[in-house]
């Protein structure tokens, strides 16, 4: 018996080393050492970790100051409740425009320098003014003017109808398209003829269709907005349990194994070219009949890509980039400028650090930060 007890725990300490050691050839370095698992609001505004700006009371009443009505947004105050999911600590809480998009004044919709249009990663989801994407572009240079027609759980060719509607009156020179890497290829249009031929020839039907879209997981609120309508309700903060704790240390101890498994799987083509491609051309044909020459299609990477340090080569890391490649050729055949945004956080020693906590959600403040400048940069080089 004593020697059983010997034998289990050498093969306890074998095991837990071979765990270590394919967490460091297969996985890398760890991103986060101590996941955070007790998620409460007093927590995350306390932690002294976290290298983002914390939100004080100021930024959770910004919308309800004197700055923020001068700005004559025409819609109602709306708040999505993100919170949860994202941040661990506040909603989104915003005003909307005469159709229901984030924070545009009416006279964007007459003429505007850049059109931005995109699902939440251009929406800039459970980020609130003034470090949303939009506001980090402006923060970047205060000369050019932007529309922002981001909404979230948009497909593209659900985008491409919104552009069709919404900017038959609307003079722009530039056009910036955002692709995500993640979901922006999965219900293409192909499968979505009908739906997206009423979006086009019903104005009520793209209206309906906008309206449901935007206000998922949304209410509206009455004045005055209060610091309780943007903090996450305790009841939807998740608990520090036993359970919990154990779930992430199994999935932190076991993830070079789990790399290495999934070299064994096979990872499908995951964009369907011919509806892709044929959503890009119709952009490019809208946009040409309105003399818009300066078209960009800007390709926003996805945490499963930030987060492999090595290996290159693992199938998910070339599916990935057989989605990116596909994207590109499919922008350039179509007359449209690709950007990939990789590109703004090849220079950070932790990638991850643009995420919330780093770990899988929306980019945080940082993140729109670093990408808003590489818009700009890219869409502003001279020919």
């Amino acid at each position: 018996m004593k020697y059983s007890l010997i034998i289990f725990s050498v093969l306890i300490i074998l095991l837990y080393l071979m765990l270590e050691a394919l967490n460091f050839f297969v996985a890398g370095f760890p991103s986060y050492k101590h996941p955070r698992i007790n998620i409460s609001i007093n927590n995350l505004i306390s932690d002294k970790s976290l290298k983002i700006k914390n939100y004080d009371y100021k930024d959770f009443l910004r919308v309800y100051s004197e700055e923020y009505k001068k700005l004559n947004y025409t819609g109602r105050i709306k708040r999505i409740g993100c919170g949860s999911q994202e941040n661990g600590k506040y909603n989104l809480i915003f005003k909307t425009d005469k159709y229901g998009f984030r924070e545009n004044k009416d006279e964007r919709y007459s003429y505007s320098d850049v059109v931005l249009i995109g699902d939440s990663f251009t929406m800039s989801n459970c980020i609130n003014k003034p470090y949303d994407f939009k506001s980090q572009l402006e923060k970047v240079n205060s000369n050019n003017s932007y529309l922002n027609l981001g909404i979230h759980g948009t497909q593209p060719w659900q985008q491409l109808a919104i552009a069709k509607k919404i900017l038959n009156n609307t003079d722009f020179k530039k056009l910036v398209w955002i692709f995500y890497e993640m979901n922006d290829y999965e219900n293409p249009r192909n499968n979505n003829l009908d739906t997206y031929n009423k979006m086009i020839s019903d104005k009520e039907t793209l209206n309906n269709s906008i309206n449901t879209t935007i206000n998922l997981w949304s209410d509206f609120l009455s004045e005055p907005v209060i610091e309780k309508d943007y903090l996450v309700e305790e009841k939807y903060i998740q608990k520090n349990s036993f359970l919990t704790k154990l779930k992430i240390f199994f999935i932190y101890k076991t993830r070079g194994l789990s790399t290495i498994t999934k070299y064994f799987k096979t990872y499908p083509e995951l964009l369907d070219k011919e509806s892709y491609n044929s959503t890009v051309n119709d952009m490019y044909k809208f946009a040409k009949n309105k003399k818009v020459k300066e078209l960009y299609i800007y390709y926003v990477p996805s945490y499963i890509r930030l987060s492999y340090k090595k290996f290159n080569n693992h199938p998910q890391i070339i599916q990935l980039n057989n989605l990116k490649n596909n994207v590109k050729k499919i922008a350039e055949n179509n007359n449209f400028n690709f950007i990939d945004g990789e590109d703004a956080f090849k220079d950070l020693k932790n990638k991850l650090s643009i995420f919330h906590y780093e770990l899988p959600t929306h980019y945080n403040e940082f993140g729109y930060k670093l990408m808003a400048e590489d818009v700009f940069k890219k869409i502003n080089i001279k020919k």
